[in-house]
């Protein structure tokens, strides 16, 4: 048995050796016994003593030193990686701060390049808080830049305009990611602008809103040429229907007269040895008549082709403007008589030399009177009033008619166009207050026409004073 070893003796058996291994460090003892062949044991004990002393690697100070070992390979593995990340966050906080340069220096490069814009550019977000607008933006709005940062983008949008742009801004999304439209603003003056915008949905990388763009275009010179073109559109087309009209109206009037100088001629032919002489000479009163009106017809009309080509000559000299109306009164008495008119001269000697050509100022004031006294109810006053306005002279005709739709106060002037209020009844063509225009106009003067508070209409024309 080993004691220190083991605690109980070992099988008898007739070997003289024992081995032991993988014995621990320690003081051992051997103890022996013997037998005879009978199995009776001796009473006295052998025993040897030794120590077993430890492997190198099982002393302390070989744990101590491993240990040791250990601790700094630890402490240099430790100080290693800290070094490297310590080099690391050196190396990405050198890189970030390159980056961040970088993205500062391509900030300035978009602000810049977004600055020189002509364009109107701005960002808001879901609530239409402006979080940039550029210089263009702040010029168009005549606003300074911190009044438009953080204020409401509606603020500046017309309130009927104002759900249109909600609806297309509440459209964008990861699929339509831009859209256009078009708004009107109005400024202090009472002009209008318009805006195309082309706004955009900005997304991070998880499709998450991050804000608004808009770019703003000023397309108010192409909304005006268009609204001229349609305008231009309408007027053609008013001009085409105002000319088959006037074709219709040189019929009829060509007709009219030409129907009763053949009637009354076939009529006289048919009764010559029939009616009285009397009767006759009604006949040709008539055709006189009819043929006057032929020849005005078409003195009108060549009037009307002279002054839009311009070959209209004049004989400018010094009249008396006063004098010349004079005559008109008197040419026309005798018609406003018939409807019992009265014709008064305000102003009748007022000195009024004036360099014109008599014949043309006669012609429009026969054209004006005759209106007035057409159109006139019977048993009223005629007012034609001269006035001296010190680098010109007024001539204003007042009746008592009735009057011009205030839609149509210019366009009477036009040619082949009569007055809404007057074509049914009246007849003739409308190249009178063309003509008469353009004689004034060819005078260096003003004609115009305007309602009277009670009734009726006031027809006015300057001529220049040129002593």
């Amino acid at each position: 048995m080993l004691k220190g070893f083991e605690d109980n003796w070992s099988e008898p058996t007739s070997k003289r050796e024992a081995s032991y291994t993988s014995l621990p460090a320690g003081d051992y003892s051997f103890r022996i016994r013997a037998a005879n062949n009978d199995q009776v044991w001796s009473e006295s004990k052998s025993f040897a003593r030794f120590t077993q002393k430890p492997y190198f690697y099982e002393t302390i100070w070989f744990s101590m030193t491993v240990a040791t070992c250990m601790g700094l390979i630890l402490v240099m593995a430790y100080y290693i990686r800290v070094r490297t990340l310590r080099n690391r966050q050196i190396e990405l906080e050198r890189l970030l701060s390159e980056r961040t340069k970088d993205l500062e220096i391509e900030k300035e490069n978009y602000r810049g390049i977004v600055e020189d814009q002509t364009e109107l550019i701005c960002r808001f977000g879901s609530l239409y808080q402006l979080s940039f607008v550029n210089e263009a933006f702040c010029r168009y709005f005549e606003k300074r830049r911190h009044e438009l940062l953080d204020a409401n983008l509606m603020s500046l949008i017309p309130p009927e305009e104002q759900s249109e742009v909600e609806t297309v801004i509440a459209s964008l999304n990861s699929n339509r990611q831009s859209s256009t439209l078009e708004t009107p603003f109005y400024q202090d003056d009472g002009q209008i602008l318009w805006v195309q915008w082309t706004a955009r949905i900005l997304l991070d990388s998880n499709k998450q809103l991050i804000e608004y763009q808009a770019v703003g275009r000023d397309i108010t010179e192409r909304v005006e040429m268009d609204r001229q073109l349609i305008e231009a559109k309408e007027v053609a087309e008013a001009a085409n229907q105002a000319k088959s009209d006037f074709i219709a109206d040189i019929s009829h009037e060509i007709r009219t007269p030409i129907h009763a100088i053949l009637g009354y001629t076939k009529l006289g032919i048919n009764k010559i040895n029939k009616i009285s002489k009397e009767s006759i000479v009604d006949y040709l009163n008539e055709i006189q008549k009819s043929g006057k009106r032929l020849v005005n017809l078409i003195n009108d009309l060549l009037d009307l082709s002279k002054l839009e080509t311009g070959k209209t000559v004049y004989t400018f000299e010094l009249n008396a403007l006063s004098k010349t109306i004079d005559e008109v009164i008197a040419q026309f008495m005798g018609m406003a008589a018939d409807k019992n008119l009265t014709m008064d001269f305000i102003n009748p000697n007022l000195t009024d030399s004036v360099i014109m050509d008599k014949d043309k100022i006669y012609q429009v004031l026969t054209n004006l009177v005759s209106n007035a006294i057409k159109f006139s109810n019977a048993n009223e006053k005629i007012e034609i009033n001269l006035t001296n306005l010190e680098d010109r002279f007024q001539v204003s005709i007042t009746d008592n008619g009735l009057g011009v739709p205030i839609e149509e106060i210019e366009a009477i002037f036009e040619k082949f166009t009569q007055s809404s209020k007057t074509t049914a009844d009246s007849g003739g063509t409308g190249l009178g207050l063309s003509i008469s225009k353009q004689i004034i106009l060819d005078h260096q003067g003003l004609i115009w026409a305007e309602n009277n508070p009670n009734g009726g209409a006031t027809f006015s024309f300057t001529l220049p004073v040129r002593q």
